[in-house]
């Protein structure tokens, strides 16, 4: 499902003897997928040096455009399809379900599904306004004719996970986001079904042999390789 994508094949043997790639990315898909990444990285190229930072992909997109990071792991929501500035290069890697995070003592917790409409009084929980899964959850909800609530602004998946364990909010929580998790939560799919796509981006003709081997090794991870 690779769109726009540079071919990966061969860069294996095009990697130089030492290579440098500055790469970004929202925290659950950096937990998801970079450990096993880098190990695959480490072992065949072990004198290329990568660094990596979280962050949101609205802040991080500049930074791409502008040649100070070489690589992007973002998000895009299916609701709102994430708009991307000219001369960003992007390949799909994974596509996810996103479900509702709720207390397992929430009168909507046992069902198989919910509809967003049923949640029309519940405070929710949400990454910071102008994030994409912030206007992602908005959307969703106003699709659904519903007016957020939002009374939580935590940029963590797992701290938002904390505050449904304590029955205090709902989450709308991505697959990759779902662990790790305390106990007292239930993931809840959505109808009709919401899902997410994580990304990689990066800067038309920066695609460098050091470049094409990380996306060669995220393709391979991810589920779209």
């Amino acid at each position: 499902r690779a769109a726009d994508a540079a071919d990966p094949q061969g860069s294996e043997d095009l990697v130089p003897e030492v290579g440098q790639v500055g790469l970004g990315g929202v925290g659950s898909s950096l937990r998801a997928l970079m450990p096993d990444v880098l190990a695959t990285l480490t072992a065949a190229h072990p004198r290329l040096q990568v660094t990596v930072e979280d962050g949101e992909a609205v802040d991080m997109v500049p930074r791409l455009s502008g040649g100070e990071l070489d690589l992007l792991l973002i998000e895009s929501w299916l609701n709102r399809p994430m708009p991307l500035p000219e001369g960003v290069r992007v390949a799909t890697l994974a596509e996810e379900d996103v479900s509702v995070a709720l207390a397992t003592g929430h009168p909507l917790a046992d069902r198989a599904t919910v509809d967003l409409a049923e949640l029309g009084d519940t405070a929710w929980a949400a990454c910071p306004a102008g994030t994409e899964p912030h206007e992602a959850l908005v959307q969703a909800l106003r699709s659904r004719g519903v007016e957020p609530r939002m009374r939580y602004t935590l940029t963590e998946y797992a701290t938002q996970l904390a505050f449904v364990a304590r029955g205090l909010t709902a989450a709308l929580v991505p697959g990759m986001a779902q662990t790790p998790c305390p106990p007292g939560v239930r993931f809840v799919p959505v109808d009709p079904p919401l899902r997410r796509e994580v990304r990689a981006a990066w800067r038309a003709g920066g695609d460098s042999p050091s470049v094409r081997a990380c996306l060669a090794a995220l393709s391979a991870h991810g589920d779209g390789g």
